[in-house]
């Protein structure tokens, strides 16, 4: 196939053949309807010819060049004479011909033959043959009988059918190929290897004028499997059609171009003017070499004017599938069609029909048309351009809705196909009357990016290294555009307030925690609000909640109430986090968070004056000034290093501490942080600090040695300087704990220390702290 063009309808060009596709089931067909432009489609047998190369018998004088038969292009003539009177003269002729092997029973077999025109092209109806042939207003020609013979090797006749009553039966006919050529079609009920043509006169006396068939030669296609696949021959049946109206009009005309090359201006025409008849049958039938099996679509064109499908004829016409001569299912095509979908089409449109092969395998295919007669006398002709075989639409692995898939905006859709072997599977996005090719995938993953609202994508089916393509499977992609939460308003009441900072303050245990989360423009009762204790909106807050003695309680329109809220540490800031869904929204991945802050519960304590400074001695000095402590208070300082694991550093009571200060002589390497506490004679907390930070000093004599960096029983530390002062070494855990301390003397040059016996210590990070010449070094250590 060189082209296969997605466009748009011929006369409506803003319309897009996707918007037509239907489908639906019946028994073993599924028949699809929809619009398609072709340009350039070509197709190709891939079926190998298998002549009878052997002459095993020929009548001597009647059966001129019998040799010819046996090779392509000649040809041997057959002269049969029905004689005179009494049989004078009569005589007939034999061709004999076989193949060099056994010819398995069902492989259809071909003997190419040519004679008089109006004589072959009788034959070409099937059982309506004898009926065109008494049309012809020549009884003679009426009276030629061509017989085929099978034969096993032995000489054993397996088979024998002639045209004397036209050809009836499934098991030989008359078929034509696109060039116009004639082949008499044989199936062999059993085995055989020779194929016996006898020309011969029938019973009427003759008038001793001879009747001539030319046999090319006899072969069966060796099939091999799956591209492209066509029907390389075709032929015609009727019923219930008087002699009168047969004289009027042939049943069918030009049937070849219904299996050429051209899919779009050639094609065979079913007069409908001889169906006005009760009862009356055509039938245009396709014959296929190879079985077609489940899996597979059969796309069928058809020609039909405007108004013929004003008059409903699609209620008259069926397509018929047949295995082995058998019809294995009948679909009227009006069944599959939605009226409203007729309006749309321009006069003499293509429409084409996909029938799928769910079930048995067929080797035929007919479109029939029956009677008429409930639309009167119809001057008019039904095309077929042709048919050909296409991989089975493509399905999903799993079924949207209506085939339409939904997500949230910048969510992960993968799409994956029922994947067969052997098919390679085309992905498109259909964007208003464009077509455009995305790529070749096993899985189509949906671009993250898509913006809200619907997307249409197409998939097709193709079998590997061939070039027919299946109908598309068309489905949607549904975006919907995610809630931003950024613009959640929420609205504090009673006695909680909102800081520079945004943080939400409230007082400890005094009064109901209310927030009302709103948005700009919100429509009422269309919006939900969700509230959430973690970020990653796993643990949702339910009305009614109870954690704690914390009780949380949440009203329709998202207002939510905390009861019994208790002190929090600013260290360890509790948040809540608030997400939305509103009409037509997902709600966003990332919530809003909101912090809440404790603020001082027992008035009158305030904080004038908190900050710190490094002295001359390289240690910290930490100073606060507060105002109206009490006696009974006690005034706590704490600190913590990175971890903010708090330990008390200071404390002392009275109302003296109000202006204070403490000196920190070991400090954490890199940052401390510190904070003021206020607590009550009960030991109950009323009063915290904010928090402050500063970075120890570090030593510079970078030249002290500690390892290993992993250590199991032992440390080493390498002095290589000596000195007056003593230096301090201790082994500190990461939570702050001093497990050994050591003061060491540096009166020699490379002193080597060894802090050994740590078999005791459990696996964890350590920290080795060298106190010296008023500097502190930290080395990070590992066991």
């Amino acid at each position: 196939m060189n082209a296969f063009f997605w466009g748009c309808v011929l006369h409506f060009p803003t319309m897009n053949f996707f918007s037509f596709y239907k489908n639906h089931s019946y028994l073993y067909f599924r028949l699809t309807l929809f619009i398609i432009l072709f340009l350039n489609f070509s197709v190709s047998s891939h079926a190998t010819k298998i002549l009878a190369d052997n002459l095993i018998f020929s009548t001597p004088g009647h059966t001129r060049h019998p040799n010819r038969a046996l090779v392509e292009p000649g040809f041997s003539t057959l002269r049969a004479n029905p004689g005179l009177a009494l049989g004078v003269g009569k005589h007939s002729a034999v061709l004999e011909l076989g193949f060099d092997e056994k010819i398995p029973a069902r492989t259809p077999v071909y003997v190419r033959i040519n004679g008089d025109e109006n004589f072959l092209s009788s034959l070409l109806g099937g059982s309506l043959g004898k009926s065109l042939l008494q049309t012809l207003g020549n009884v003679m020609i009426g009276n030629q009988v061509i017989e085929i013979e099978l034969k096993d090797a032995h000489g054993n006749t397996v088979f024998k059918e002639d045209s004397e009553s036209g050809f009836r039966s499934s098991s030989l006919r008359l078929v034509i190929n696109s060039q116009g050529e004639y082949f008499l079609r044989v199936i062999p009920p059993q085995d055989f290897q020779r194929i016996r043509i006898h020309n011969k006169s029938g019973s009427l006396i003759g008038t001793g004028i001879s009747y001539s068939l030319d046999v090319y030669y006899a072969f069966y296609h060796q099939v091999q499997e799956a591209c492209d696949l066509v029907p390389l021959y075709t032929s015609f049946e009727g019923n219930g059609m008087s002699l009168d109206l047969l004289r009027l009009n042939p049943p069918i005309s030009e049937l070849q171009y219904a299996i050429d090359e051209d899919f779009m201006n050639t094609y065979s025409s079913l007069s409908l003017g001889i169906l006005s008849t009760l009862g009356a049958e055509s039938e245009q039938i396709f014959y296929f070499d190879q079985a077609l099996n489940p899996n597979k679509n059969v796309l069928v064109n058809l020609k039909i004017s405007k108004s013929l499908l004003d008059l409903g004829i699609l209620n008259n016409i069926q397509i018929i599938s047949y295995s082995n001569g058998v019809s294995t299912q009948q679909v009227q095509l009006s069944s599959f069609i939605d009226l409203d979908l007729l309006g749309l089409f321009g006069s003499d449109e293509i429409i084409q029909f996909s029938i799928a092969i769910d079930s048995a395998p067929i080797d035929q295919l007919g479109v029939k048309i029956t009677s008429l007669v409930n639309l009167g006398l119809v001057n008019d002709h039904l095309g077929i351009s042709g048919l050909y075989v296409v991989p089975k639409m493509p399905e999903p692995d799993f079924e949207g809705e209506e085939d339409r898939f939904r997500i949230c905006q910048g969510d992960e859709l993968r799409i994956t196909p029922q994947l067969e072997h052997g098919l390679d599977y085309l992905w498109y996005k259909v964007e208003d009357d464009s077509i455009l090719f995305i790529g070749e995938y096993d899985e189509f993953d949906v671009p993250e990016n898509l913006p809200p609202g619907l997307h249409e994508y197409a998939l097709r089916s193709r079998y590997q290294g061939c070039s027919q393509i299946s109908i598309p499977w068309k489905f949607e992609v549904e975006v919907i555009e995610k809630s931003r939460p950024e613009e959640i308003l929420i609205e504090p009441s009673n006695e909680v307030s909102v800081d520079a900072n945004g943080v939400y303050q409230y007082r400890e245990g005094l009064d109901d925690i209310v927030l009302t989360p709103s948005l700009p423009n919100m429509e009422l009762n269309s919006t939900s609000f969700f509230w959430f204790l973690d970020e990653a909106q796993s643990q949702p807050i339910f009305d009614g909640m109870l954690l704690d003695n914390i009780l949380f309680q949440l009203e329709p329109n998202g207002e939510l109430t905390i009861t019994n809220m208790p002190y929090i540490d600013p260290s360890d800031p509790f948040f809540l986090y608030v997400n939305y869904a509103g009409p037509g929204n997902c709600p966003a991945s990332s919530p809003r968070a909101l912090r809440l802050n404790s603020i001082i519960v027992v008035l009158g304590i305030e904080l004038e004056e908190f900050h710190s400074k490094i002295n001359d001695s390289r240690e910290i000095e930490i100073f606060w000034k507060l105002t109206n402590l009490k006696e009974e208070h006690s005034l706590i300082l704490e600190k913590a290093n990175q971890s903010l694991q708090w330990t008390e550093a200071f404390r002392v009571s009275g109302k003296n501490q109000e202006n204070g200060k403490f000196v920190d002589k070991n400090p954490w390497p890199n940052f401390n942080f510190y904070r003021v506490k206020v607590e009550s004679e009960l030991g109950k907390t009323l009063f915290v600090s904010s928090v402050i930070s500063i970075k120890a000093p570090e030593i510079k004599e970078q030249s002290v040695k500690v390892y290993p960096t992993v250590f199991e029983d032992k440390i080493n530390v390498d002095f290589p300087f000596s000195s007056e002062k003593a230096a301090l070494i201790q082994l500190v855990s990461h939570s702050g704990e001093t497990l050994i301390t050591k003061e060491i003397s540096l009166n020699q040059v490379g002193k080597k220390i060894e802090v050994n016996h740590l078999n005791f210590l459990p696996s964890g990070s350590y920290i080795i702290i060298i106190y010296f010449n008023n500097i502190k070094t930290a080395f990070h250590i590992m066991k």
